[in-house]
């Protein structure tokens, strides 16, 4: 849900993409000729930055994997980057081609298998896997400090997001409702559309929210104010909301902690247990069965710094220069299939 406010989104990036003295000696002799070289090396750069899967559930596995491979350590939005392609190309060039074969070892397949039920055991308690750790803690003092915690970011949040943000919000969502449905009646495409309710929320924030404001300060003098106190309330309004905002997100995040705390006096305490070494059991299973295939991956497995952009153009040439050159690689495969972050095309 990228397109909601505090919604979650993944954002893949990658290094940029700059357009070499070939491409444009190209260009100048045919454009054709150029255009197609450069669409090629946007392709190979957009490939060397998406982590790929068949299915939006393989990625998931995918994702939890990589979470359980980490342990607790806390890592860069750019070294979970990497690990998630680390993991996406061992799966498409090595597991894959296994599965295909039907000859997967009985240790990927217990793996596999049990990484899927511990998933599907978050799921059904609404937990998340970095909250499974703390289950073992007695809660009631955690449950009240989280409360109180609460309560008080959500007052101080009160005011300035009721006063500067709220009246701004309501009048987005109303345009915005009109023009998804508007999107949609145009596109034969569009599945929900909420790339442009995203898009024009923004718009309508950025021209209202200082629109709002001035209109508060119109009226602030107009009750006689003086104008340096008129532009004192100017100065302090972003201050102020930006101060609302950050509020109402910590209360956010204390309202999502409070579920795993409440269920942990309602679920039996030996089933919170079980999922806890559960998961311990996983990590110590995911690093020894990296350790074990990770070194057939090469480079991929041993490189502290990798090129992916040269990786996916040597992997192209590669499979190029095979005798099965006329089938598609695995990564085409991929990309020809779910990509996660597009959900709405």
């Amino acid at each position: 849900e990228g397109h909601k406010f505090r919604g979650r989104c993944v954002v893949e990036f990658g290094p940029p993409i700059t357009i070499s003295g070939e491409v444009s000696a190209a260009y100048k002799e045919d454009k054709r000729k150029g255009c197609n070289m450069l669409l090629e090396q946007i392709e190979e750069g957009i490939k060397s930055c998406l982590c790929l899967a068949p299915t939006y559930e393989e990625l998931e596995l995918l994702y939890m994997t990589r979470r359980l491979y980490c342990r607790d350590r806390k890592l860069k939005a750019a070294d979970k980057q990497d690990l998630n392609r680390r993991f996406a190309h061992w799966y498409n060039f090595m597991y894959k081609p296994m599965l295909e074969k039907g000859e997967v070892p009985p240790q990927l397949e217990i793996i596999s298998s049990r990484i899927r039920a511990y998933r599907d055991s978050l799921s059904l308690l609404g937990l998340r896997d970095y909250q499974v750790r703390h289950l073992d803690a007695q809660p009631w003092g955690k449950i009240m400090m989280t409360i109180c915690h609460m309560v008080f970011v959500m007052m101080l949040a009160a005011m300035p997001g009721l006063l500067l943000n709220a009246p701004v919000g309501l009048y987005a969502r109303m345009v915005t409702d009109k023009h998804q449905v508007e999107a949609l009646a145009k596109s034969n495409v569009k599945l929900k559309a909420t790339d442009v309710r995203l898009s024009k929320m923004i718009t309508t924030c950025i021209a209202g929210v200082p629109v709002l404001w001035l209109s508060y300060a119109i009226i602030i003098f107009c009750f006689g104010y003086k104008m340096k106190e008129v532009a004192l309330f100017l100065f302090c309004c972003p201050f102020f909301s930006y101060l609302g905002v950050l509020a109402a997100e910590a209360g956010m995040v204390d309202l999502k902690d409070l579920k795993p705390l409440l269920l942990r006096l309602m679920v039996n305490r030996e089933e919170m247990m079980k999922l806890m070494k559960e998961r311990q059991e996983l990590q110590k299973m995911v690093r020894a069965t990296v350790k074990k295939y990770g070194p057939d991956m090469g480079e991929v497995y041993f490189g502290r710094n990798i090129s992916w952009a040269n990786l996916a153009q040597n992997e192209r040439l590669s499979a190029l220069d095979s005798p099965t050159s006329s089938r598609t690689t695995s990564e085409d495969k991929a990309a020809a299939s779910f990509q996660p972050k597009s959900k709405d095309i």
